[in-house]
């Protein structure tokens, strides 16, 4: 019967996080500061990889590239979807393989970093770990898939620089230090979850 409770409590948890990863990456391309998109999307991934391990960080990565998916696909998303008329199956791929990997790769340092559910280094490092593989698989793709596609978007300048200046530029460094800020309240909210026995 306790088993039965906290699988419940475990899938309706999870459930939670992804509705909300959701309506988070939706938001991201409508509110914005200045020319930065306000991506939080990660954030509650962490929290998820954190309480429930690594494969609800998995799953709720992929509910993040379903999210991106569908955005690109129809248009939401403006970059994205250039790369998709170009390239669709790779688009696609990249996205499901980057968002998927920053779920797993968040819970999985969590889980080997944590011995005690205080361990605010784990956490910490679960946070970093998540943007940069979400960002890094994305520098990758581009250096190497989408190659052509970045040489005509620099425009003849040096398509590396552009890469990193003008295409992930501010809004990584703006996924990432939000990570890192909100780091804290995420350790109080698996602490409150944790001791309340709901994960």
């Amino acid at each position: 019967m306790e088993k039965t409770k906290k699988q419940t409590r475990r899938l309706v948890g999870v459930s939670v996080l992804a509705a909300i990863v959701a309506v988070l990456q939706l938001m991201s391309y409508f509110v914005k500061v200045g020319p930065v998109t306000v991506a939080l999307v990660l954030i509650p991934v962490v929290v998820g990889a954190s309480v429930y391990g690594v494969r609800a960080g998995t799953v709720l990565g992929a509910v993040f590239g379903v999210t991106v998916t569908v955005l690109t696909v129809t248009g939401v998303d403006a970059g994205a979807a250039l790369l998709f008329a170009s390239r669709p199956f790779w688009t696609v791929f990249v996205i499901m393989l980057k968002c998927t990997a920053a779920g797993f790769c968040a819970g999985a340092v969590y889980k080997l970093l944590s011995k005690n559910e205080k361990n605010t280094l784990a956490v910490f490092t679960a946070a970093v770990v998540s943007p940069v593989v979400n960002t890094g698989i994305f520098a990758v793709s581009m250096l190497t898939v989408f190659r052509d596609d970045l040489n005509a978007w620099a425009g003849g300048t040096n398509a590396v620089l552009y890469l990193f200046l003008s295409v992930i530029g501010v809004n990584f460094v703006f996924e990432f230090v939000s990570n890192l800020v909100l780091s804290p309240a995420i350790v109080k909210v698996i602490g409150a979850v944790k001791r309340n026995k709901l994960a």
